[in-house]
Parts: structure tokens; sequence; C-alpha cells
């Protein structure tokens, strides 16, 4: 019965130890599988950094954006040469509907 759950690649090694009734079978030697663990464990922890470094880089992009037109914005106003007493004259003398 023991030599159904035998794996021929562990033949070098230990077969295993027994724990009361049962034989671990060499899970403890098998190193086979490691780098799926490995991928299964940092792949999604490697989506959400790359996922934060594209939202980060959208807003950086957005707010240098905003910041552009924001700067534009205030160097026309102050390159007309309206002031708020001007704009204030005007719309006192401009009858309301």
């Amino acid at each position: 019965m023991v030599a159904f759950f035998t794996r021929p690649h562990l033949e070098k090694h230990k077969k295993g130890v027994m724990l009361g009734k049962f034989k671990t079978l060499g899970f403890k030697e098998d190193s086979s599988g490691n780098i799926g663990v490995f991928l299964a464990l940092s792949l999604p922890v490697m989506i959400v950094a790359i996922g934060a470094a594209v939202d980060i880089a959208d807003t950086t992009s957005r707010k240098t954006k905003l910041q552009s037109a924001t700067d534009i914005s205030v160097l026309a106003a102050a390159r007309s040469g309206e002031t708020e007493k001007n704009i204030w004259r005007r719309r006192q003398k401009t009858p309301s509907i």
C-alpha cells in the first residue's frame, strides 16, 4: 500500500517520517513546486503594484495639465489689464435683466 504513494523522483531522499500510523511521504524534502507557489503568492502583489503605479502616473499627468491651464489663465488675466475695480464698475453700469 505504501509503494503506491511513493514518488520515483524521491528515491534518492529519505522516504518520509512515521507520524503515528501515517507516513509523510517525503513532502518536506520535495521542492519541485516551489516556483509555482512563489508565483501564486507574488503575482497578485505585482499586479496591484503595477495598477497603483499606472494610477499615480495618470493622476500626476492630470495635475500637471490642470496646473498648466491655471497658469495660462492667470497670465492671460494679468496681461489683459483688467482689475477687480474695473470689473465691478462695468457690472454696475450694465443693467440687469
